[in-house]
């Protein structure tokens, strides 16, 4: 099975029209007078979200999160990719109005995050900032919300958990309108692959996850490189034939666009 739905996008009809690009730069220093006595200096202007993701991808080899080999010698860490977006992204679709900076995600310990049902993997994480990993980088935040420029004080400062269980009625239901509506076939192609994707964060104390989006099982090696099916796509897990997160895996998860209110992060 080969499953086609990626980050948000399935998720999102949305108009593309020409509009010229957010400019999100850092301030510059004006000189609102006739004279040279002294410079004004204006607001800076910071990138604004509105509206937020947080996708997670990470090797499994039954004990730990592992690097998995995506091609070649080519291997990739753990990690979540963190993208913010801004209110006027849905306008431009430009890349000026998002940015995504990149963290590696190390295991602390296994979690059930206080699911009461089935789950297939949970596990207390620690994040660490990549620095410089995105072009894009979320540089030019609000320090006054965030810590300073950037989002690294403010994600390594938690204790996260992530998690993949069963999807929830509320998220299979929007998947399931999302796939036959665009043409796709939700029983055949995605019910017998995709998971639930879940969030736990606590300062002190037990978690609790929130279901963020949905997720997979994708099969790698015994040497932890991805397994490709003869059509050049990733082979991926049927989730009834599991009681745990198969060893030799790859787990992935992908949000929803979550909203953004008044410096902080709300499922």
């Amino acid at each position: 099975m080969i499953l086609l739905l990626t980050g948000c996008w399935l998720l999102l009809t949305l108009p593309i029209r020409e509009k010229d690009p957010i400019d999100t730069s850092w301030w510059t220093d004006v000189d609102t007078d006739s004279d040279s006595d002294a410079d004004t200096d204006t607001d800076p202007i910071y990138f604004d979200p509105f509206v937020w993701g947080l996708d997670f991808e990470g090797g499994w080899d039954g004990e730990e999160l592992v690097s998995y080999g995506i091609g070649g010698d080519i291997e990739q860490y753990p990690y979540v990719e963190l993208t913010l977006y801004e209110e006027e992204w849905f306008d431009s679709m430009s890349d000026a109005n998002k940015c995504i900076s990149l963290f590696r995600v190390d295991m602390v310990r296994e979690d059930d995050l206080g699911w009461p049902g089935q789950i297939w993997w949970g596990a207390e994480v620690e994040l660490t900032w990549v620095e410089n990993a995105s072009v894009d980088e979320c540089d030019n935040l609000n320090p006054m919300q965030w810590g300073s420029n950037t989002p690294d004080e403010a994600l390594e400062n938690y204790r996260l958990g992530l998690g993949l269980a069963p999807l929830s009625p509320d998220m299979e239901q929007a998947l399931r309108d999302a796939v036959n509506s665009s043409g796709g076939n939700w029983s055949q192609d995605y019910a017998p692959y995709l998971v639930g994707y879940y969030l736990a964060d606590s300062t002190a104390g037990s978690f609790y996850g929130m279901e963020l989006g949905w997720g997979s099982f994708n099969y790698v090696d015994d040497d932890g490189a991805m397994v490709y099916g003869d059509d050049g796509n990733p082979l991926t897990y049927e989730i009834q034939q599991l009681s745990e997160a198969p060893a030799h895996s790859l787990l992935q998860g992908y949000s929803y666009f979550l909203q953004y209110v008044d410096g902080t992060l709300i499922p």
